[in-house]
């Protein structure tokens, strides 16, 4: 398993799309907040958007999440478009028990500068938190700093991705070598 991490707007969903048809047949994508939304759905039927999840109080967010943990368990080579901290109303929330259930064999960062993200956030058809860069680049930075230590503790690999709109190509290739190396 690989865990591909960052911000949202720091291009995972973008980087994804454009290594799938590089990458061997044999592994499969799960983006963890859309099965999440899915799952979160089938038992609350108010909530509309993934962007409603932050809404939820931790305790019923945290028990679905164990819900998608397990279906990521039990389909194996997978890459797992994921957050390693979530951003509720109260603040920033990581939940480390999931990483130690999923045990995955690497972790990719994707970090972008804090003005992409904040243009891409304001042109984007989802209903996310507001953030102001200051923000986004705490969250950023804290997202890195604990992705980084969540690998050394588990002794995953770990890999940074600086995705820069001058540089997809390079980013393309970094991430389509680790997924490539699942298979």
């Amino acid at each position: 398993m690989i865990v591909v991490t960052g911000v949202s707007g720091s291009g995972k969903d973008f980087l994804l799309e454009k290594v799938r048809p590089l990458i061997n047949s044999k592994v499969s994508f799960l983006n963890f907040g859309q099965a999440l939304f899915e799952e979160v759905r089938r038992n609350q039927p108010g909530i509309s958007s993934r962007d409603q999840l932050a809404s939820l109080d931790y305790r019923t967010f945290h028990r679905e999440r164990l819900v998608v943990v397990s279906k990521a368990l039990q389909t194996q080579p997978v890459v797992l478009n994921t957050h390693m901290l979530l951003c509720f109303s109260d603040g920033l929330v990581f939940a480390d028990v999931i990483d130690r259930l999923l045990l995955p064999r690497t972790y990719v960062h994707i970090s972008s500068p804090v003005s992409e993200i904040y243009e891409r956030r304001k042109q984007g058809n989802r209903e996310r938190r507001v953030e102001t860069e200051s923000r986004i680049r705490l969250h950023q930075n804290l997202s890195l700093y604990t992705t980084a230590v969540v690998a050394k503790d588990l002794g995953s690999e770990f890999i940074r991705i600086c995705n820069k709109e001058d540089n997809v190509e390079t980013s393309i290739q970094i991430l389509s070598k680790a997924i490539n190396a699942l298979a």
